[in-house]
């Protein structure tokens, strides 16, 4: 089983059909910073994106083109550069950002049910 360090310089989760929520979950539980981007695209079997000890995230965020997401949860979030949030289909129910209080650059959320 795969886990991360609570400090990662980056994430790049794309195309993939084999990561699941729960292996994503568990890959991802310690982390607490990302020191540079975190890219989370074009994945057609994720249904949650959960990182639930994630505070920072000095770099972009993106999560795009998850056309089956249903929730995602980063309820510790506190400070991100720029984050988007686009193209998720018409599966997305819940995201949950309820810490997030800075934002330095932009905050894009598009297309989230289309």
């Amino acid at each position: 089983q795969l886990s991360c360090n609570p400090k990662v310089s980056r994430l790049y989760i794309s195309t993939t059909t084999r990561l699941d929520a729960t292996k994503f979950e568990n890959m991802f539980k310690n982390v607490t910073e990302v020191t540079g981007n975190i890219i989370i695209e074009h994945n057609a079997n994720i249904k949650t994106i959960r990182m639930p000890l994630l505070k920072r995230c000095v770099g972009t965020f993106s999560i795009r083109n998850n056309t089956q997401l249903v929730d995602i949860f980063f309820p510790l979030l506190e400070t991100v550069s720029t984050l988007t949030i686009s193209d998720m289909g018409n599966t997305l129910k819940t995201v949950n950002l309820q810490k997030l209080n800075n934002v330095k650059y932009d905050l894009t959320l598009s297309k989230l049910n289309s």
